[in-house]
């Protein structure tokens, strides 16, 4: 196996293929959670909004340097992009309440409040009186 992110060297093609459409589908999940338009987010990369379109359906595959461009443009970790073998829609990432939260909840620079903020939401996911 190669190093990284599991990638082996026998990766079928359409194995890759789905996997540009699965980063896609991030990016644009993203792109909308944080109300950008393809032309507001392709101009702030210095490409035009049709390669925009082409990587988020991934008719063209995208670039680790411009990957990392994306990431920092839609303010999340370049890892979300990759994924954790969740589809776009499983993640909560084309949610734009979620991601509000975890924009502000990153902005909070208090370890302790982090913390019990943390615990309040989950405690607010359990189900009535559960475990």
């Amino acid at each position: 196996m190669a190093g990284g992110i599991g990638v082996t060297a026998d990766r079928s093609a359409d194995e890759e293929a789905r996997l540009d459409v699965e980063i896609g589908a991030r990016v644009r999940a993203l792109r909308v959670a944080a109300r950008l338009s393809q032309p507001q987010l392709a101009q702030s990369l210095g490409i035009t909004f049709q390669q925009l379109q082409k990587y988020e359906t991934g008719a063209n595959r995208i670039a680790a340097s411009r990957l990392v461009r994306i990431a920092a443009a839609l303010e999340v970790s370049p890892a979300i992009l990759l994924g954790d073998g969740l589809a776009p829609n499983e993640s909560g990432f084309d949610d734009p309440e979620v991601l509000a939260l975890v924009r502000a909840f990153r902005r909070v620079d208090n370890h302790r409040l982090r913390e019990r903020v943390l615990e309040l939401v989950r405690a607010m996911g359990l189900p009535q009186g559960g475990t």
